[in-house]
């Protein structure tokens, strides 16, 4: 029993850990200024460590007080806008690559099974093997969805 305390005890300390350098990387105080030098252009980068203390000050202030993450740097919408308006475009290439993968994993075993006792067996393991290595992600028939999503344009199919 005092081993399982001891173990979970520590992961919730390597959680937490994790949890203070995420913030402290992601609210690290950078401004970037660009300038043009003849036909080169120049990027300086400049830091003001103290400005981290007002970051994660504020940070904090956002989260428990206003109940939002702060405001999206590029748009000036709340940062929890943002997420969900990237998380709607994530889930409909999750959804497809999940349709898809189903789809295209039934068909497999389907043509796995037939071609077993045949001469055609050879192309059943390896293709496997390549098929479970490749991330879902990288399915084509997703790509128009997320392309036509950012051009609010109708989808070739919905996913």
């Amino acid at each position: 029993m005092t081993r399982l305390r001891t173990q979970m005890l520590r992961s919730l300390v390597i959680a937490l850990l994790a949890f203070l350098l995420i913030v402290l990387v992601v609210l690290y105080p950078r401004q970037i200024d660009l300038s043009m030098d003849g036909h080169k252009v120049v990027a300086s980068y400049s830091t003001e460590l103290g400005k981290l203390g007002e970051n994660v000050k504020q940070f904090f202030t956002d989260l428990f007080e206003n109940k939002s993450l702060g405001y999206s740097r590029y748009t000036g919408e709340t940062a929890g806008q943002a997420v969900v308006r990237a998380m709607g475009k994530s889930l409909a290439v999750i959804g497809g690559a999940l349709v898809v993968g189903f789809i295209f994993g039934i068909l497999k075993g389907i043509a796995d099974y037939r071609l077993s006792k045949t001469r055609f067996n050879i192309l059943g393991n390896w293709t496997t093997w390549l098929f479970q290595s490749m991330p879902d992600f990288f399915c084509a028939p997703n790509y128009p969805v997320v392309y036509y999503q950012e051009r609010q344009v109708r989808p070739l199919f919905r996913g």
